[in-house]
């Protein structure tokens, strides 16, 4: 066939729009090898730039290996690379990633391994050394696929980019025991974009497995694995609809399994072992809402946490400012704040959380679930409904709360108190169960901390101290608290019984101390 500057005539003839033309050659597949690329050869970044900004379909001989002694640079869209198993081999020192593609529009990536050069002594983590394998930036419509790097600080980096894939990348790091400046090393790296998709990543001996930072939008992280991170196994910071699902991270005893930061985001299906704690959200920036909070409608579902050194989960403040309307249900949360202390499964700090149908097992730490406010500042109408909580030191403990709804609860095997409150007015602790091998109260609410207007009514337990005279104390199991021992003050409802001295009095309104009725003498 009859060629044209090594073009098929038929792609040449006349009429061709560039466009045409371009879309002609992406379905030609050239090895690189037809560009001067030799495994002999000691740095093949030349022939290798010629061969992505050719506008062919690459492929790689099958296995092979490749020097580059030079950072590569590529401006071009459309650039489709096979890399059918080959290494690219590092063999320069330098801050820049060894691929950086810019305005790289429908950019595809896949089957190729690099070995970088990096240390775990040279290390020195910092925003300003992106020493990745591949970067992209602003660019539309990625898909990088099948990547395996090793020692380097990070496989790939996305910047700026929207509407992309990053999917089997393994990273074998250098970073086999903590090292400052860890957060900077991780299997993929998101800074800011809309719409992406980071998917079945595993990563060993980094920071994390990835870390989004700026402002990322319904970013989802899927189906990861990591293993002796450094820093959090995943990380979403000013993450707005994100999903985060599917994580599984063995050791990040230096960060938690799974921290986002922001609103609307969802942790869910993730198991993470052996981290410092073990999912954590908050809200981001110094901007409150017209609640007051800088982050809401955060979601932890459907997780598991093992020997987390101090928290399971935490839902806390952030930048000086509350979340709101958290949720946190159905986790399972085991042998949780093994470093005791003042530790907790589950803490939270924020206004309008559900804390609903966790299952919490062997917590050494001080609560098994810590909701607390601050004096001036009470955490607002938090409901702690249908948890399960066993072996712990306290079962659920509220400082400077308010509002609260404190429901159907289980605590078996506390060395304290089932249900403690502290500084907490206006709430309902209803129905909960504090039975076996309990050793203090199923509630424990006392003039000692401030505690009024609150209603304790239906709990069971072996004891039950409350103070009766600022709170409303029914139907609970023991009664010992269900009467008033003064008549001073007008009953707080119909059917109120007081006891002074030896005469009891029964309630008929609730208007004035008139409507104290005795019963008996």
């Amino acid at each position: 066939m009859k060629k044209t500057n090594n073009l098929p005539f038929e792609i040449r003839k006349k009429g061709t729009s560039n466009s045409e033309l371009a879309a002609s050659l992406a379905d030609i597949a050239k090895n690189v090898t037809e560009f001067g690329v030799s495994e002999s050869a000691s740095d093949n970044a030349t022939s290798l730039t010629n061969a992505f900004n050719s506008g062919f379909k690459l492929i790689f001989p099958k296995g092979k290996q490749f020097k580059i002694q030079t950072p590569i640079s590529i401006t071009s869209k459309n650039i489709d690379i096979d890399g059918n198993g080959a290494t690219i081999v590092q063999d320069f020192v330098s801050d820049t990633p060894i691929f950086q593609f810019t305005t790289c529009d429908n950019l595809v990536i896949r089957n190729l391994k690099c070995t970088g050069n990096e240390t775990y002594t040279a290390f020195a983590g910092a925003d300003t050394k992106p020493n990745s394998f591949i970067k992209v930036v602003s660019s539309n419509n990625i898909s990088i696929k099948s990547i395996s790097v090793t020692q380097k600080s990070y496989a790939v980096i996305i910047s700026s980019c929207s509407y992309s894939r990053v999917e089997d990348v393994t990273l074998q790091g250098v970073l086999t025991t903590y090292k400052t400046g860890a957060n900077y090393s991780s299997c993929c790296r998101v800074e800011s974009g809309t719409n992406n998709i980071l998917r079945g990543l595993i990563a060993k001996d980094c920071g994390t497995i990835s870390t989004s930072l700026s402002v990322t939008e319904r970013l989802i992280v899927s189906d990861c694995v990591g293993e002796n991170l450094q820093d959090n196994g995943v990380y979403v910071s000013s993450g707005n609809q994100c999903i985060i699902k599917g994580i599984i991270v063995n050791g990040a005893a230096n960060g938690m399994g799974v921290k986002v930061r922001g609103s609307y985001n969802e942790v869910f299906n993730c198991n993470v072992t052996g981290c410092q704690n073990g999912y954590s959200v908050t809200g981001n920036g110094l901007t409150p809402d017209s609640f007051g909070a800088n982050g809401y409608g955060n979601i932890i579902s459907n997780c598991i946490a093992r020997n987390c050194l101090q928290y399971g989960i935490t839902a806390s403040i952030q930048d000086n400012l509350y979340q709101r309307n958290v949720k946190i249900t159905n986790n399972t949360l085991i042998d949780c704040a093994t470093t005791g202390g003042s530790f907790s499964a589950i803490l939270v700090q924020a206004n309008f959380a559900e804390i609903t149908n966790n299952q919490i097992i062997n917590c050494d730490g001080a609560y098994g679930i810590y909701i607390v406010g601050a004096s001036g500042a009470l955490t607002k109408e938090c409901h702690v409904v249908g948890n399960t909580l066993t072996d712990v030191l306290e079962g659920i403990r509220t400082v400077y709360v308010t509002r609260a709804i404190i429901k159907d609860n289980i605590v078996n095997t506390a060395t304290t108190h089932a249900i403690e409150l502290r500084f907490t007015t206006d709430s309902l602790v209803n129905e909960n169960i504090g039975v076996e091998n309990v050793t203090g109260n199923v509630v424990y609410c006392t003039s000692t901390y401030t505690n009024t207007g609150n209603t304790i009514r239906g709990n069971k337990g072996n004891t039950i101290s409350v103070d009766s005279a600022t709170n409303t104390v029914m139907n609970n199991t023991p009664p010992t608290n269900d009467l008033k021992t003064a008549i001073t003050s007008a009953p707080q409802y119909i059917g109120q019984v007081a006891k002074v001295g030896t005469i009891t009095y029964i309630s008929v309104g609730t208007a004035s101390t008139g409507d104290w009725i005795q019963v008996s003498n």
